[in-house]
């Protein structure tokens, strides 16, 4: 499927996006060795996929995402000039659907769980190893960013996102593969 060419957002557009589109999925791209390292420990370079993190738009202006623990962050951190940011979203998705993906939200903010440091180290040692098994290796109740927003839009779309240990970049091309899913983009070198 084709997917349509993003729409580019400006910082105030992005910021004006508003609460009866949400949750949209987000996708962030920074340059930086965390961000390296993530790509690289989960085996999905930039050869594969350009994010590195995932949270979702829960609210105008917030994002809610997995760091060190659970939590809501301003949306205006990610429009300071060093991320590329792409929201995706489904025009097709009920109220139903965005009740169902909130609620979850709404849990994992109150639970404030903590990341999935041993799931990272599966990542890892499974892309040295070969040892596709060893993405499997996760605490209860611990995710990592992308994780934590298949738990939530599973919701919404079942089929979109089949591996519950994505990372960010198997969940930006789950959603290009995706033929009613929509992207809009901010890029601070535009």
């Amino acid at each position: 499927m084709i997917q349509d060419i993003p729409k580019m957002l400006t910082r105030d557009e992005a910021l004006a996006i508003p609460d009866e589109m949400c949750p949209l999925l987000v996708l962030t791209d920074r340059r930086g060795f965390i961000p390296w390292a993530i790509e690289r420990l989960t085996g999905k370079g930039r050869e594969t996929g350009h994010y590195n993190h995932a949270g979702a738009l829960y609210r105008q202006g917030v994002v809610a995402e997995q760091c060190w623990r659970f939590q809501r962050t301003p949306l205006k951190n990610y429009l300071d000039g060093k991320y590329r940011v792409k929201f995706w979203w489904n025009p097709g998705w009920t109220d139903a659907d965005r009740t169902a993906m909130d609620i979850e939200l709404q849990t994992l903010l109150r639970m404030r769980g903590k990341y999935d440091w041993p799931g990272v180290l599966g990542q890892l040692w499974a892309s040295v190893f070969r040892m596709p098994g060893l993405r499997e290796m996760n605490c209860e109740r611990r995710n990592y960013c992308s994780e934590a927003m298949v738990q939530v839009f599973r919701l919404a779309d079942k089929f979109l996102f089949c591996d519950n240990h994505a990372s960010p970049a198997d969940l930006d091309r789950a959603c290009k593969a995706h033929p009613k899913m929509r992207a809009m983009v901010f890029d601070p070198r535009l």
